[in-house]
């Protein structure tokens, strides 16, 4: 006897189905630097600069009394002036919708236009995030590519150099030696060297905010317990009111007081494309005006087939297009099978920027240190319909002043 089921009464026997009016996007939203950051005056330009200056170290030295002073014995307190600056930057995000695929019902219902409207915005915001909290170098705009801004990743950098630090007067007012820290080797003793190198390089003590990934949340947490032989871990703990905490949102130290807070978008970098991985000893990757030199560490990954090529190397043999990996000893890497595709390169510590750099935090004092320049805010640019269907830009121009270097930590 043949009997109707739920698996096969189909559609075409006119089984519906049934959708809610539910959409929910999973992806992270908060942007805690674009939130928090000041906004100072828009750029009139599009390098933004400002003038920073340093202070002689003190005199000791006594004065002779009734002693004239001619002008070989004058100081010239203008010259220790340098001039940083910072590119603005055009943000982009697009979209269009058909004539038709507006006219329809589609879940959860209401305007795909005004749907799109809101995602791109959300998506700019991401952008924005993660260009000022990332280790991009300030680029000039030309023809063929944009102009970038460079990120707190380089401004609290205290080796770099390229085009925001191009000179030797520039780099004497780059974030200080010890004011950067490592994750894999940060202990509380570490972590407060890097509040104490900040406190001596800049006088700022008082209220900062440390802007940190999940690795770095997990290790300021760890500051409160130490483990056992067993593995487990002793920590003490007021609990009169019934509760266990086992997070560190504020931590108090000599040097000020300390606002820990979330972020997933520190630390990445526009990422250069692979195209060859040599089954070789060395491998030898070929990436198209890849702009790196020997000595410098890559982070490498997605590459398939000749997978050795993935991890953290340092280039070696460098030529336009190619670069040779070794470890960090200077030991070649060897293949280990015949690249097939895909790969990226970025200067490590930073990651891709669909990669989330679980291992930065940015020291930031809670002033105008770091602040927001926008040449044009967040706009929505509605194009003319040229007969497909509405098509819009949501857009922004912006730069980031920092304007004392000194002042900022990190961990990476």
């Amino acid at each position: 006897m043949a009997l109707a089921t739920s698996y096969n009464v189909t559609s075409t026997q006119g089984a519906q189905q049934n959708l809610e009016n539910l959409l929910r996007s999973v992806s992270p939203k908060e942007c805690p630097l674009f939130a928090t950051l000041p906004q100072s005056a828009a750029p009139k330009a599009t390098l933004n600069e400002w003038l920073v200056d340093s202070l002689a170290d003190p005199s000791l030295s006594g004065q002779i009394d009734g002693v004239d002073y001619g002008l070989s014995d004058m100081s010239d307190l203008v010259s220790s002036r340098a001039r940083l600056g910072n590119r603005v930057q055009t943000m982009q995000d697009r979209f269009s919708i058909s004539k038709q695929a507006e006219m329809i019902d589609v879940a959860p219902g209401g305007s795909l236009y005004a749907q799109s409207k809101a995602k791109s915005l959300l998506q700019l915001r991401r952008s924005i995030e993660s260009a000022i909290a990332g280790g991009n170098d300030q680029v000039t705009g030309s023809s063929t590519v944009g102009s970038t801004l460079a990120g707190i990743g380089v401004w609290s950098d205290p080796t770099f150099t390229g085009n925001t630090f191009d000179s030797t007067l520039k780099q004497s007012f780059r974030a200080v030696s010890g004011s950067r820290i490592t994750l894999s080797g940060m202990t509380e003793s570490t972590f407060r060297g890097m509040l104490q190198a900040v406190y001596e390089a800049s006088g700022s003590k008082g209220s900062f905010k440390l802007f940190a990934s999940t690795g770095v949340m997990n290790a300021v947490t760890d500051f409160t317990r130490s483990t056992t032989s067993n593995g487990n871990f002793n920590f003490d703990q007021d609990v009169s009111d019934g509760s266990v905490r086992l997070s560190v949102v504020d931590y108090i130290s000599d040097y000020g007081q300390i606002s820990i807070i979330p972020d997933l978008f520190l630390g990445k970098q526009t990422s250069k494309a692979i195209t060859g991985a040599t089954n070789a000893t060395p491998i030898v990757i070929t990436s198209a005006a890849h702009g790196f030199s020997n000595g410098d560490l890559v982070t490498i990954a997605g590459v398939l087939g000749n997978t050795n090529a993935n991890g953290t190397h340092k280039v070696a043999s460098a030529s336009t297009n190619t670069f040779a990996l070794t470890d960090s000893g200077g030991s070649n890497i060897a293949g280990n099978g015949t690249y097939t595709s895909g790969g990226t390169i970025v200067d490590s510590p930073n990651t891709d920027e669909g990669t989330v750099n679980t291992d930065r935090a940015y020291l930031i004092p809670s002033d105008d240190t770091l602040s927001l320049k926008f040449l044009e805010g967040i706009t929505v640019q509605d194009l003319p319909d040229s007969g497909a269907g509405k098509r819009s830009i949501t857009e922004a121009m912006l730069t980031l002043r920092c304007a004392n270097p000194r002042a900022l930590g990190s961990i990476v």
